[in-house]
C-alpha cells in the first residue's frame, strides 16, 4: 500500500510513501509459525523413532545425549586433535580398551622404556581401574595415575617431553570419550560437576603453571575441559539442557522437550 503525498505546502516534493500491507504481512508471519511447527512436529516424529526403545524418563535423556554426542565427536575430536598437536588420524580410531593399551605400549616403545610382560599386565589392570573409575575420579586425575605409571618404568634414557605430552594428552581424549559412550547421566554429571569444582579451585589460584620454563596460561584448566567443550557452541549449549533436563517428569513430555532443544540448537534432520 502507498500514498502520493505529492507537494507539501512549503512546494517541496514529498514523493511516494510505502506502507506495509499490514494483512498480507500477518498472513506471511502465520504461515512461517505453520512451517515452523510443522517442522518441529517432523523433528519430534523422527526422535521419537530413534528414542522408541526408551521406556523410562532417565533412559530417554542418555539417548538423546547419545545421539547428540555422536553429532558432536567427529568435530570435538578434531579441534582437541588441533589444539593439543597430536596426529589428526585419531579421530577415525576405534574407541576402546585394546586400541588404548596399542596406543599406550606404541609410546611406550617410543619413549625407549624397558618394558617387561609384567609391566605389560600391570598397564592393562591399571587401564581398566582408569575406565572403571570406582572412586569417580576426574579424567584429569585418571590421566595422572598413567603419568605415575610411565615414570616409574626403567628407561634407558631421559623421558621425551615431548612424546609424553602427546600420550598423556591422548589417554585424557580416549578417557572422556569411553566416559561419554558407555556411562549413564549421573555419572557424567558427576564428572562435568567434578570437572567444574577443579576449575574453579584452579583458577582461584594466583600460581602461574609453567611447561619448562615457558609459562602457559591455565595449563592445568584446559585440561580439565570435557571433550565436549571442544564442539561448536550450538552443540554445546543443546548436550548441557539435556543434562539438565527434569527427569521426574513422564516420557512424552520429556521428548517434546528434548526435541524442541535439539531442534533449536542441533536438528537432526
Amino acid at each position: 500500500m502507498s500514498y502520493d503525498c505529492g507537494l507539501t505546502a512549503s512546494g517541496f516534493y514529498a514523493g511516494v510513501i510505502d506502507y506495509p500491507d499490514e494483512e498480507a504481512e500477518s498472513a506471511q508471519n502465520q504461515k512461517n509459525r505453520e512451517e515452523l511447527e510443522q517442522r518441529k512436529l517432523e523433528h519430534l516424529i523422527h526422535l521419537t523413532k530413534l528414542t522408541a526403545k526408551s521406556i523410562s524418563p532417565e533412559d530417554l535423556v542418555e539417548n538423546c545425549i547419545k545421539i547428540i554426542s555422536n553429532k558432536l565427536l567427529d568435530s570435538a575430536i578434531k579441534k582437541y586433535c588441533y589444539m593439543e598437536k597430536i596426529p589428526q588420524s585419531l579421530a577415525f580410531s576405534t574407541w576402546d580398551l585394546t586400541n588404548l593399551l596399542c596406543i599406550v605400549q606404541q609410546y611406550i616403545d617410543a619413549l625407549d622404556a624397558s618394558f617387561q610382560i609384567e609391566d605389560k599386565s600391570r598397564l592393562r589392570i591399571l587401564v581398566k581401574s582408569i575406565l572403571i573409575n570406582e572412586m569417580s575420579d576426574s579424567v584429569y586425575e585418571r590421566v595422572g595415575y598413567m603419568r605415575s605409571f610411565i615414570n616409574k618404568l626403567n628407561c634407558k634414557k631421559a623421558l621425551d617431553k615431548e612424546l609424553m605430552r602427546q600420550l598423556l594428552s591422548i589417554c585424557r581424549l580416549f578417557i572422556n570419550i569411553l566416559d561419554i559412550n558407555s556411562r549413564d547421566i549421573h555419572y557424567i554429571k558427576n564428572q562435568i560437576n567434578k570437572n567444574k569444582f577443579l576449575i574453579e579451585k584452579e583458577m582461584e589460584s594466583s600460581l602461574p603453571s609453567y611447561r619448562g620454563k615457558k609459562f602457559i596460561k591455565n595449563w592445568k584448566v584446559r585440561h580439565l575441559r570435557d571433550i565436549i567443550e571442544y564442539a561448536p557452541l550450538s552443540g554445546q549449549s543443546a548436550y548441557n539442557e539435556l543434562l539438565g533436563l527434569d527427569i521426574t517428569k513422564g516420557v512424552i513430555d520429556l521428548r517434546k522437550e528434548a526435541s524442541d532443544i535439539i531442534f533449536i540448537n542441533l536438528p537432526l534432520k
